[in-house]
């Protein structure tokens, strides 16, 4: 199968659906909610259009699903069958389609009985103690990205869109909603089954009719069931919550109706969905909003009491049109959906508050949290800090994060500033006329983009056409615009100058010109593809976060000033946030806690901060987050109980997930926030507890790991010392009785081997190798291995020879070789200098080596290369010279008394080649020791047709050999 363009990827990897073979079209559903099980039991009738002739099944995701009875196809009894189960993606549900409904066009019905599971991913049960009145139970769903699945057999891919209906039986207590408007009895018939359908289990029930005409993907469908009550904003706007909390939730979200009207006249297109409600639901709600058609879902935490945090509403209701109308196809390409939501929220709020500068100030606070998500994102991961993401089975959960939002509004922004505002809003205008009803990928927005550009400059620069496209732009419908913007270059525009006979400016021209041109130089590969921050310019600087910047600063540089006496400067009240908003507030606290990263602010000036501002007093929670992550980074003891407070009374996994883990990284939380967690898990959200649970395992790994590179440094440092003295009272070194009390220290050579041979990155133990001569050493190394550091510790060098005898005199004003003489001094602490070798052929960082060792080194390593590698024609090897000291040895003492006959060189045996070696493909190996000046190009090449792993080990264990020949210390890093 030839490979696709990352950018047009509409194969759902995340789905075991066959959506590309049939088309659903609608979906109805009969369920009953029982409390006392926790389950929604029911049936599901979808209807699909055969798109392939020959379809011989349909395909659906299931997770934890039981199907309760038999399966029907057009009224006919068919079989089915489970796929094998995928841990993240669920069990794929085969039902077979008779052979006489597999034509084109067919229109098929195929009717499924089945129940949910009580822990189905998508649905949370509560309590009565989990509500706010204590009274009656509660459940609500949840189903992006892929736990519709959980909810009903469907195709789960964000890219199918059909309509929907529903018919809910629950107790009389029970109020149901669904992300649907509201219908009767007589508008929404029941589903004509084949055979007698169960009926609820419940005696006194009450029955909810729910109708949604628009297309909707299924993550989209949602239900809430419990005690509620309403109050109205206006004809279309409704607030829905428990009774208790029904009035602060009508006050906070009061500005729904403006947010609404705004987002019409930015997107020249008009709510499409009917009615807009919103309900507040219990506080183990996930997230802080979600955009279900027509009932918006939101989270307690936003009632601040002042609507500070409505902006989150905004957010909700620009998904409306951009996530609910116009749909990334695929997960991939997530950022459209939120990304284009971000900016549409940004100016929302902006016009709502007639000031431009709260987009910016929000645009800033979005940044930092950009950058926040992209360093956590390492390894592995990284891949999800890039716009589209290269899912490819996984969880979407998974690779969650500000990055689709931020990242995505930053390019928007971008290309907004390339082109102008005005222009760019014509552009999102026009986006959304041209996508709505439908989806999108990345390929697709970028084509429309650019083409987009290409007619707007071709338009300006024809003043006669835009006078032209203006006037056909108020006289015809949204259709026919969209067939004028489709037209290619060359069309009506060519043709209008003639008519017109006007020609415009050649400074006009050329600007235009000039915004074409950076369009088409943008690389837009690198802007979707490359992981991490975005690299294109990036400012919003505005007055509203300067104020906030400056004060942070002023307050940073008092840091080690503050006692806990001082009240002279610092008592409150303050006037310096009068007036402020929640979100300089937020940015405030941001600018200090990124200070803290480089060193945590003591309790005593935190305690002066909350007296001065009384953060620790607020009910905002976005300020309650960030002032509890500098109090948790300082370990101020009296934070604890807040933080644990505000962990375990809400599940918002914005707050949840960061104070969970800083607490746990914590010396004043530690391991007991895993009892926490523990003690209280049950109350979350089933997505939020496997989140959290991720995160402690993660943090526990990584003490293990932090705790092991720590024992191995310390074995290091034991075997360096004792090396050490080995090398200094090795024959190889002399010193004379006169040598001075400060001896030169001896350079260290740490060779960190790299086997580069997979892309395994897995380089977790390091073993320490004795420091020896090389030759014995050959042989070890002729058998082949794995590439594991077990070969590589087989190919230590042996142990230095003994000096040949006999003995000769030696003068009697010299000092025999022997262990070196240092008179009364302390232990030599000798330079450590690394040179990593990378068998891909860099090296890490570049140092200097004493010059000695670089000629020794690379004298031995051709010694060893003769006679251990396999892939040359094995010589004997020359004798070695004498290995010089790289110690410098002082002159000897005039002579006192005649001189014997001085001491002849010790020899280095002659090198026993090893037997023949079969031969093999013929490979260059090959190791070079470049003069220290020059020693960032020290490689080691390796360059063979078919690589084995192991006949990387034979050249790295002759480097090793021959580097601890000198004396030096060698370390070698190798897989688990």
């Amino acid at each position: 199968m030839a490979a696709v363009d990352p950018l047009y990827e509409n194969r759902d990897f995340s789905s075991f659906s066959n959506f590309a073979e049939l088309e659903v079209k609608n979906i109805k559903l009969e369920w009953d909610l029982n409390f006392e099980t926790k389950v929604i039991s029911g049936l599901v009738e979808h209807e699909l259009r055969v798109k392939v002739a020959g379809t011989a099944r349909a395909i659906f995701d299931t997770s934890s699903i039981s199907v309760s009875g038999d399966v029907y196809v057009n009224g006919e009894k068919t079989t089915y069958s489970y796929g094998e189960k995928n841990d993240s993606l669920g069990t794929a549900l085969y039902v077979d389609i008779p052979e006489a409904f597999r034509a084109e066009e067919t229109i098929l019905k195929v009717l499924i009985f089945y129940s949910a599971s009580p822990s189905a991913s998508a649905v949370q049960w509560l309590e009565p103690g989990a509500t706010k009145g204590k009274v009656h139970p509660y459940v609500f769903t949840q189903s992006q990205a892929i736990h519709a699945r959980s909810l009903l057999p469907c195709m789960d891919s964000p890219g199918v869109k059909a309509s929907y209906s529903a018919i809910v039986t629950a107790p009389a207590w029970c109020t149901v909603l669904m992300s649907a408007v509201q219908g009767t009895s007589a508008d929404i018939a029941p589903v004509e089954s084949p055979i007698t359908k169960p009926t609820a289990t419940a005696v006194n029930t009450s029955t909810f009719y729910w109708k949604q005409p628009v297309a909707t993907s299924a993550y989209l469908i949602a239900l809430v069931g419990g005690n509620l009550a309403a109050k109205d904003v206006s004809d279309r706007v409704r607030i829905w919550s428990e009774p208790e909390v029904i009035d602060a939730a009508r006050y906070e979200f009061d500005e729904t109706e403006e947010f609404l009207k705004a987002a019409e006249e930015i997107t020249g297109c008009p709510y499409q969905w009917g009615r807009y409600d919103v309900v507040c639901l219990p506080p183990s709600f996930p997230y802080g909003g979600m955009e279900n058609p027509c009932l918006t879902f939101a989270t307690p935490t936003l009632l601040a009491g002042d609507r500070s945090l409505a902006d989150v509403i905004a957010h909700e209701i620009a998904h409306s049109w951009t996530g609910n109308l116009v749909t990334n196809s695929v997960w991939n390409h997530f950022w459209l959906n939120e990304g284009w939501t971000v900016w549409l929220e940004r100016k929302i709020t902006s016009k709502v508050k007639n000031n431009v500068e709260v987009g910016r100030l929000s645009s800033q606070i979005g940044y930092q949290h950009l950058k926040e998500s992209v360093q956590g994102f390492t390894g592995e991961d990284e891949k999800f800090s890039q716009m589209v993401w290269p899912l490819n089975g996984e969880d979407p959960d998974h690779a969650f994060s500000s990055v689709p939002y931020e990242k995505g509004f930053n390019l928007l922004n971008y290309l907004e500033t390339i082109v102008g505002t005005e222009n760019f809003e014509k552009f999102a205008k026009a986006y959304i006329d041209n996508f709505k009803f439908g989806t999108v990928s990345t390929g697709e927005f970028r084509d429309f983009f650019v083409q987009f550009v290409q007619d707007l400059v071709n338009s300006l620069n024809n003043p006669a056409v835009e006078e032209k496209e203006e006037a056909t732009a108020t006289a015809t419908a949204s259709s026919n615009n969209k067939k004028k913007r489709n037209k290619k270059k060359g069309g009506a525009a060519a043709e209008a100058p003639k008519a017109a006979g006007l020609t415009p400016s050649k400074s006009f021209v050329s600007a235009n010109v000039a915004i074409l041109r950076k369009v088409e130089e943008l690389d837009w590969n690198a802007l979707f593809l490359t992981p991490g921050m975005p690299t294109y310019p990036i400012d919003f600087t505005n007055p509203l976060a300067n104020a906030a910047h400056d004060l942070a600063q002023r307050w940073i540089s008092s840091r080690h000033s503050h006692s806990l006496s001082d009240e002279v400067h610092f008592h409150s009240p303050r006037p310096d946030m009068n007036n402020w908003s929640s979100q300089q507030k937020c940015l405030f606290l941001e600018d200090l806690l990124e200070a803290s990263t480089v060193e945590p602010f003591s309790s005593n000036f935190l305690a002066n901060l909350d007296r001065a501002f009384g953060f620790g007093s607020s009910k905002n929670s976005e300020i309650m987050l960030r002032w509890q992550q500098l109090c948790i980074r300082a370990n101020c003891p009296w934070i604890y109980d807040a933080a644990v407070e505000f962990l375990t009374s809400q599940g918002r996994m914005k707050f949840v997930r960061p104070i969970l883990r800083e607490l746990r990284r914590s010396q004043i939380g530690g391991a007991k926030v895993a009892q926490v967690f523990d003690e209280n898990k049950d109350a979350y959200h089933p997505i939020a507890r496997k989140m959290l649970a991720e995160d402690l395992t993660r943090i526990q790994r990584e003490e293990e790991e932090t705790a092991q590179k720590a024992a191995t440094l310390q074995a290091t440092k034991s075997f360096q010392k004792t090396n050490s003295a080995q090398s200094m009272s090795s024959p190889k070194a002399t010193a004379s009785p006169k040598s001075p009390s400060k001896a030169a220290p001896l350079p260290e050579v740490e060779v960190v081997v790299v086997d580069d041979a997979s892309d395994d990155e897995d380089y977790s133990q390091v073993r320490p190798v004795a420091a020896a001569p090389a030759p014995e050493a050959a042989p070890a190394v002729a058998t082949p291995v794995k590439a594991t550091p077990a070969p590589v510790e087989e190919a230590a060098p042996a142990p230095a020879p003994a000096p040949a005898t006999p003995v000769v005199e030696q003068p009697k004003e010299s000092t025999p070789l022997k262990e070196p003489v240092v008179e009364e001094t302390a232990p030599v602490v000798p330079e450590e200098k690394t040179v990593t070798m990378d068998l891909s052929g860099e090296v890490d960082e570049p140092v200097e080596v004493n010059p000695k060792v670089v000629e020794v080194a690379q004298e031995v390593v051709e010694q060893v290369e003769r006679v251990t590698s396999p892939h040359v024609t094995p010589v004997k090897a020359k004798a070695a010279e004498p290995v010089a000291s790289p110690v410098p040895v002082p002159a000897p003492a005039p002579a006192a008394a005649p001189v014997a006959a001085p001491a002849a060189a010790v020899p280095v045996p002659d090198v026993k080649p090893v037997a023949e070696v079969k031969p093999v493909p013929e490979v260059q190996h090959k190791v070079t020791f470049a003069p220290p000046s020059e020693l960032e190009k020290v490689k080691v090449v390796d360059t063979p047709p078919a690589a084995e792993s192991s006949n990387t080990w034979f050249t790295v264990a002759a480097v090793v050999a021959a580097v601890a020949a000198i004396g030096a210390v060698v370390y070698v890093r190798g897989r688990k």
